[in-house]
């Protein structure tokens, strides 16, 4: 793979154009959480999109060798940005069968997640794949779902919707239920943070079955997840369950 080295050299020579817009310390203790191992150069968002507006010299290969270009840039670079790129070309792709049949090599990048926008980014790309082929993706969820990483642990619900609105085929209320109880007890930020945005996007879907699960589980949350997931409801409602996780 060391044939691609020129390709991580040119994404990362792209990035040193930008000017960082941020401090890359503040970067590590908001994005990295004081405790990811990568480099921040301390840009933002729209920076590292106009980085890849004009286009890398590989992208005119075919598919397949591009998606071993990227994984590569994925695997390889110590930079938060860098390592972004990969991301946001899958986050764009319009075919979901391109993502599908990216799918194999996609899913092994869960392995180098150590903060939360890389994973959201992840999840993002997860959650089109899995609307467009569960047989393939639902598995995986499952089996992150009882992992020692908290990382996999995350993606096992956060990609399971990732924001409602973008999706035309929901899970199953039941599925989509089981799969956040089994983390209710997981202590770990990040991964709570992930429960309540997940109940949190359960409810635009599925509204009064969720207030149902958010009652019945409500002494179970953590103060993490219950803010997460009351954060859009009505005041009154909220007051409501607040009560009631007080008496469990």
């Amino acid at each position: 793979m060391a044939r691609y080295a020129h390709y991580l050299a040119e994404v990362a020579a792209a990035l040193a154009q930008e000017p960082p817009a941020g401090d890359a310390q503040k970067s590590f203790e908001y994005i990295g959480g004081r405790r990811s191992k990568l480099t921040f150069l301390g840009l933002k968002v729209p920076q590292i999109d106009r980085a890849m507006k004009p286009g890398f010299s590989f992208y005119d290969r075919e598919p397949r060798e591009v998606l071993r270009i990227l994984d590569f840039v994925w695997n390889e670079s110590p930079v938060y940005e860098v390592m972004s790129v990969p991301i946001a070309y899958y986050a764009h792709k319009k075919r979901k069968d391109q993502l599908v049949a990216a799918w194999p090599t996609l899913r092994r990048w869960v392995r180098r997640l150590d903060n939360w926008a890389h994973s959201d980014g992840l999840s993002c790309i997860y959650a089109r794949i899995l609307e467009a082929d569960r047989g393939l993706v639902l598995p995986q969820l499952e089996a992150w779902s009882a992992s020692k990483n908290s990382w996999e642990r995350r993606q096992s619900i956060v990609s399971l919707l990732y924001y409602a609105s973008q999706r035309e085929t929901p899970l199953p209320f039941a599925k989509l239920a089981a799969l956040v109880g089994r983390q209710l007890d997981f202590d770990e930020h990040y991964v709570q943070k992930g429960v309540g945005w997940t109940l949190r996007e359960m409810g635009h879907v599925y509204p009064e079955k969720t207030l149902q699960f958010l009652a019945k589980h409500s002494g179970r949350l953590s103060a993490a997840a219950f803010s997460a997931a009351t954060e859009k409801l009505d005041k009154a409602v909220k007051e409501r369950l607040k009560a009631r996780r007080r008496r469990q």
